[in-house]
């Protein structure tokens, strides 16, 4: 799939996600096993969590409700234990020329257009 491949970025953010949910655990003085008990995972998709890679070689990927449910166990925010972002861990995307320049302010509804059960008009 385009845009999914893993890229050595990737990689080195898996491992860093890794490391940090180890060291957090580590930290609290908590074994693999209860961690990955409380937080709902079997011990072997736990300890390939805290590596960053799964079976042959390819790196975690692990989804939203995983990393909250291991946050919530040791106690830490997101934000504890995510590495610091880089663009490079995304494959280039193709068939798209330009970049894509985001306005950061909110978008106003449509005219007409219901949200959380208000009527704009």
């Amino acid at each position: 799939m385009a845009g999914r491949e893993h890229t050595k970025g990737w990689e080195r953010f898996a491992q860093d996600l890794g490391d940090n949910i180890t060291r957090a655990r580590e930290s609290r003085g908590l074994s693999q096993e209860k961690v990955a008990s409380a937080a709902g995972l079997s011990r072997h998709t736990y300890q390939r969590l805290e590596k960053g890679f799964k079976s042959k070689g390819k790196p975690i990927n692990p989804t939203l409700y995983t990393i909250l449910a291991v946050c919530r166990v040791l106690g830490v925010h997101v934000e504890d234990i995510l590495p610091s972002y880089s663009g490079s861990i995304f494959t280039p995307l193709k068939g798209i020329s330009g970049v894509f320049n985001m306005d950061p302010t909110p978008l106003e509804p449509r005219p007409e257009h219901d949200i959380y059960g208000k009527r704009f008009r």
